[in-house]
């Protein structure tokens, strides 16, 4: 039988986790210079290409396979195309000695990104009224930067809608909350209709928030949670486990509620599938895509989805405090959130200003991003180093009784850029993770909250996540520092 965990009405209890504090260090300006060194704070900065060369590279038209830039030239961004993968000591501020595996968590920007959004802060800080991205020039033309970097994104995310669909938000979870608001505005959730969501076990706690806090004002009447498996072996078995809930219970839900890749296990989720069974229950499918860009071939208009959020400080290596979000064209009526009253514009009278050089830091990345090939080759570069890392966690799991690799193997159809893995009962995954280092360097890997979501398939696990500044010597000296964490922790008890 279909197994479906179930939140009755009423307050949601949980207890929030504490995390140590780390020391303060003050950062003390330099006497001189601020303004026209933006990151001299023991952080070395790029070599100034020359402006005209850049100018040129930005703006040119298609040349090497590379879309022309949108955005104000910027003397920091490379002029030619970069190969995967990139130089991180290069190209981020990722020191030498580390190994970052955790995009899943948060990706480094781009140096030239930093220093592109750095350098156009620090201008509108010399009359911030004045240079602010109103939308607008002095003759009341359309002129707006922000709104350049959504046309960006929404032809790298496969939005056909382009700039009418999509939004700036700050993170995916406030952009689900906006999400979650507009359904409640337009009354197509209320508190007399007595209807459900329905989600997964396996989704990040920002991904159920909304749908939790409209259960406690009583708009919706509770939570379902389709229980997944990990590792999962086809597409066809998670569409009958959605099948087996949905049909015969087209009064039941209003709302089908995913994630596209799961922050758990990197499994990624047969959207398409999902979204014709949804529709056909006449619910609308709202999908936390956190994880996506950047670990799967993305294209928002082809999965069907009636609302598609993005972290832009993952795999779009953004800063924090960036992100997006598409409503499909025909879901607005359902999808009203005050904030978009005014339309998706970077500033309406709905929206207010928002941070100009966040925004402009996200549409940098994206840049750089292009640089390399794209979203596509980008993912499909930390597909194959997942790969290789996934046969080596199946050895472990030989290897060592009790281990688990929880991500889809890469032949299922189902996998990502990332990948999960849970240690034995006898194992301690922090000290584990802990001694993930030799003499070159440490790994940076993540430890995942037991039982997120509420599955009971995720404990005493870490998870991988690759992007573009990882290359085939981390995917297999992680099996090989993992192997050697195992054994040393076995050999310690």
């Amino acid at each position: 039988d279909i197994e479906v965990s179930r939140s009755a009405s009423g307050p949601v209890n949980a207890q929030m986790p504490r995390y140590p504090v780390a020391p303060t260090t003050a950062l003390t300006a330099p006497a001189t210079g601020w303004l026209s060194s933006p990151l001299s704070l023991g952080i070395p900065r790029p070599a100034r290409a020359p402006s005209s060369r850049a100018a040129v590279a930005q703006n040119r038209d298609g040349e090497d396979g590379i879309p022309p830039c949108p955005l104000p030239p910027c003397p920091h961004m490379p002029v030619e195309p970069l190969s995967l993968p990139v130089d991180p000591s290069e190209h981020f501020f990722v020191p030498p000695d580390v190994t970052y595996l955790n995009v899943g968590t948060l990706g480094p920007m781009p140096r030239p990104a930093v220093s592109c959004s750095v350098d156009l802060w620090c201008d509108l800080e010399a009359d911030p009224a004045g240079r602010y991205d109103w939308g607008y020039d002095d003759d009341g033309a359309p002129s707006s930067r922000m709104d350049a970097v959504r046309a960006m994104a929404a032809d790298m995310l496969g939005v056909e809608g382009g700039c009418d669909e999509l939004a700036l938000v700050q993170s995916t979870t406030a952009a689900l909350h906006w999400v979650a608001s507009g359904l409640v505005s337009s009354g197509y959730l209320g508190k007399s209709k007595g209807r459900r969501v329905l989600t997964t076990d396996m989704e990040h706690p920002g991904g159920v928030a909304c749908w939790e806090h409209y259960l406690n004002a009583g708009f919706i009447e509770g939570i379902d949670k389709v229980v997944l498996p990990a590792p999962a072996t086809s597409k066809e078995e998670i569409v009958d486990l959605f099948h087996r809930v949905l049909e015969g219970n087209e009064s039941k839900y209003s709302v089908v509620s995913v994630s596209h890749v799961l922050t758990t296990t990197g499994l990624v989720l047969p959207l398409p599938e999902i979204a014709q069974l949804a529709h056909d229950s006449g619910c609308l499918l709202i999908v936390d895509g956190a994880q996506a860009a950047g670990a799967i071939h993305l294209n928002i208009s082809e999965i069907g989805a009636d609302a598609y959020t993005i972290s832009g400080h993952k795999g779009l290596l953004g800063p924090t405090g960036s992100g997006l979000l598409y409503v499909r064209s025909e879901a607005r009526r359902f999808i009203r959130p005050a904030i978009l009253d005014r339309g998706c514009g970077a500033y309406t009278q709905s929206s207010g200003t928002v941070p100009f050089h966040t925004v402009m830091g996200l549409g940098y990345s994206l840049r750089f991003t292009q640089l390399v090939g794209g979203l596509t080759a980008v993912a499909e570069h930390g597909q194959s180093l997942a790969a290789i890392t996934w046969s080596g966690f199946d050895e472990l799991a030989n290897d060592f009784p009790g281990t688990v690799v929880l991500s889809p193997s890469p032949s299922s159809g189902l996998a990502s850029s990332i990948i999960s893995l849970s240690l034995p009962s006898g194992l301690c995954v922090n000290s584990v993770i802990s001694r993930l280092s030799d003499d070159t360097g440490h790994l940076v890997v993540k430890k995942l909250p037991d039982y997120e979501g509420g599955t009971k398939y995720v404990k005493n696990a870490l998870r991988i996540s690759y992007h573009m500044y990882n290359n085939e010597r981390d995917a297999h000296r992680t099996v090989e520092l993992l192997r050697r964490a195992m054994q040393q922790e076995l050999g310690g008890k």
